[in-house]
C-alpha cells in the first residue's frame, strides 16, 4: 500500500531548520487564538536620545532676533529649531543661525527634515545648510539658497552627513528681504535621525 504524506512519520524536530522552527512557532496576532499570547508592539526609538538629546544642541544667537531649541531637554523623536527676526523699518539685511551640537560617534548620520518659514514678499531669500566638522574639513550640504521664496514656504528632504567624535554637526538657516514686512520667521524640523 502506497504511503500518502498525511501517514509518513514526522520527522525528529532535531532534523528540522532553525527557520522551520522559527516559523512554526510563530503567531500572527490577527490569526492568533484569543488566548494567545501576542507580544506588545516595539516602541519607536527615539531619534535624538543619549549623547543627542536636546539639552545638548546649541543655538546661535541671529541678529535682532530669538532663536530656540524645542524641546529644551531630553530625549525626543524630533528637533525642532526656530528663529524669528521682526524689524520696524523695511527690510532684514542677510542673516543666518546655527543650531549645533559635538558628535559622539564616528560615521554617517541621516536623517529628514522639514524646513518651513515667512520671509515676507519682495525680494526675499531663504538659505538652508547642514554641515558637519571631518578632520580639519568642513562638509556643507546646501538644500535651499533661493531668492525666489515668496510667502510662506516649506521643503523636506533627506539628509547624509559623515561625523567625526567629538567634531561640530549641525544646521545653517536664514535669509534676508527687501519687503515693508520686516519679518525672518522659521522653523526647521530634524526627525528619523539614524546615528552611526
Amino acid at each position: 500500500m502506497p504511503t500518502t504524506p498525511a501517514l509518513r512519520a514526522a520527522r525528529p524536530l532535531a532534523m528540522l531548520s532553525a527557520a522551520a522552527i522559527a516559523a512554526a512557532c510563530s503567531v500572527d496576532s490577527a490569526t492568533a487564538p484569543v488566548d494567545a499570547v501576542v507580544p506588545p508592539p516595539v516602541a519607536p526609538v527615539l531619534s535624538f536620545r543619549g549623547p543627542y538629546e536636546m539639552q545638548n544642541w546649541l543655538a546661535a544667537p541671529i541678529n535682532d532676533g530669538v532663536t530656540a531649541v524645542a524641546p529644551i531637554a531630553g530625549p525626543s523623536d524630533t528637533a525642532t529649531f526656530t528663529y524669528n527676526v521682526r524689524l520696524n523699518f523695511g527690510g532684514v539685511s542677510h542673516r543666518t543661525t546655527t543650531f549645533s551640537i559635538n558628535s559622539a560617534t564616528t560615521g554617517a548620520v541621516t536623517f529628514d527634515y522639514e524646513y518651513a518659514a515667512f520671509h515676507a514678499y519682495y525680494r526675499a531669500r531663504a538659505d538652508l545648510e547642514f554641515y558637519s566638522v571631518v578632520g580639519t574639513d568642513t562638509i556643507r550640504i546646501r538644500r535651499m539658497t533661493s531668492d525666489t521664496v515668496w510667502a510662506g514656504f516649506s521643503q523636506r528632504g533627506t539628509v547624509t552627513l559623515p561625523i567625526e567624535a567629538g567634531k561640530r554637526l549641525g544646521v545653517r538657516v536664514g535669509g534676508s528681504n527687501f519687503d515693508a514686512d520686516s519679518r525672518l520667521v522659521g522653523t526647521v524640523k530634524l526627525f528619523n535621525a539614524r546615528w552611526p
